[in-house]
C-alpha cells in the first residue's frame, strides 16, 4: 500500500486521506489519458469521501508506471476501495508509517521537516518549472483561485489530453529514462 500511495503522490498532489477513500470507480485507465478523479461521493444522502474543499476535487493524470499502480491496486482493493481494508487503520498511523518509509528512502542529512504531505507542495513548484498554465496548475492541485476553466466548463474530464500533457512535463523526471 505504501508504493501505490507514493506512486500516486510523487506524480500528484494528493495526499495520504484522499487516496485511502479512493473507491475503484473513480479510476479511468482503460482511455488514451489514464487518470484518477478525487471527489465526493454521495451515498444515502450522505457524503462518504474526503476532499477538504470544494476545490480539492480533481481529475489527476497518470503518467509514470501505470502497470505498476495497476498491479498493486489489483492485491489490495477489495472491489470498492483501492487500498481495501488498509483504508480502516487509524489514519495518524498511516501517515506516521509513510512518513518513516520516505525518510528510510532519503539520505539521514535530509531528514529534517520531510513529510509525505511535501509532496503537494513540491507539485506545486514543478508546476511552476515546466511553466505550466496556472490555470491547469490549480486543477491539478485542487487549489482555489484561478478556476475559470473548470467553472466556465463544469468538468476537468473536459481537459484530459491538456491535463495529461501537463502531467507529462510536471512529472518529466520520472518519466525519461536516466543515464548514468
Amino acid at each position: 500500500w505504501k508504493e501505490l500511495c507514493f506512486l500516486i503522490m510523487m506524480q500528484s498532489s494528493a495526499h495520504q486521506k484522499e487516496l485511502l477513500s479512493l473507491r475503484t470507480e473513480k479510476l479511468n485507465f482503460s482511455g488514451a489519458f489514464p487518470y484518477i478523479e478525487i471527489s465526493r461521493t454521495l451515498e444515502d444522502n450522505k457524503i462518504v469521501d474526503t476532499v477538504k474543499t470544494d476545490s480539492r476535487e480533481r481529475i489527476i493524470p497518470i503518467v509514470y508506471n501505470l502497470e505498476r499502480i495497476e498491479e498493486l491496486i489489483a492485491e489490495l482493493q477489495d472491489g470498492r476501495y483501492v487500498f481495501g481494508s488498509t483504508r480502516e487503520k487509524e489514519s495518524s498511523n498511516l501517515n506516521n508509517q509513510l512518513n518513516n518509509t520516505l525518510k528510510s528512502l532519503l539520505p539521514p542529512d535530509s531528514h529534517g521537516k520531510v513529510t509525505t504531505y511535501g509532496f503537494r507542495h513540491s507539485f506545486k513548484e514543478r508546476c511552476n518549472r515546466a511553466n505550466i498554465n496556472p490555470q491547469l496548475t490549480y486543477m491539478l492541485g485542487g487549489w482555489s483561485g484561478l478556476n475559470s476553466i473548470a467553472e466556465g466548463y463544469g468538468s476537468a474530464a473536459d481537459y484530459a489530453e491538456e491535463l495529461f500533457l501537463a502531467s507529462q512535463a510536471i512529472n518529466r523526471a520520472l518519466i525519461e529514462k536516466r543515464v548514468n
